[in-house]
């Protein structure tokens, strides 16, 4: 998945947006950042940010070739659902956590497995999930807050990302009347 630095681990910090910039495996998410503004903001050092950050596997999972083709709305939704502006939120193992944007959307994240004590962050055998996606890499620090990749689009299910005109539908959780 690219070589970022897990929290913990020594290395020169960089802000967030250069971490990814530097990971070809993100280069879907980076165009996404510059179409939808949010590459500014992810590039200040005086912001804190957390961003559940989909790979380009995830792009290509929902059959998006190219970030140019989606609606303008449609761009700025995705952004919206991965970035936690304004905070800086570290995975925990058993401490799950209900996160929301600025703009009101929910990432419920959760851990299972076995950790040994003492030895949480490292252990291999804790699984994180936001929204039911498994976290690929948690926890990835630069200066300005953490990454948490993943290889799918949180709320995928929720939500329709594809490739159409429209702009992206999503369901409620209450029926209508």
């Amino acid at each position: 998945m690219g070589s970022f630095t897990s929290q913990g681990q020594e290395q020169s910090l960089s802000v967030f947006f250069q971490l990814v910039s530097d990971n070809e495996n993100f280069s879907e998410f980076v165009a996404l950042a510059w179409r939808t503004g949010y590459a500014q903001r992810l590039d200040d050092k005086q912001s804190k940010v957390t961003v559940f950050a989909p790979s380009n596997k995830a792009f290509q999972q929902a059959g998006i070739t190219n970030v140019q083709q989606l609606s303008p709305m449609q761009a700025l939704m995705i952004m919206e659902k991965h970035c936690l502006l304004d905070q800086a939120v570290v995975l925990q193992f058993g401490a799950d956590m209900l996160l929301t944007s600025k703009y009101g959307d929910n990432i419920v994240v959760s851990s299972s497995g076995v950790t040994t004590e003492g030895n949480e962050e490292e252990d291999a055998n804790v699984v994180f999930m936001a929204n039911k996606v498994v976290v690929d890499a948690p926890n990835i620090w630069a200066i300005n807050g953490f990454i948490h990749t993943l290889d799918s689009f949180v709320d995928n299910e929720d939500a329709d990302i594809s490739t159409s005109t429209s702009s992206p539908s999503f369901s409620s959780s209450s029926s209508p009347s």
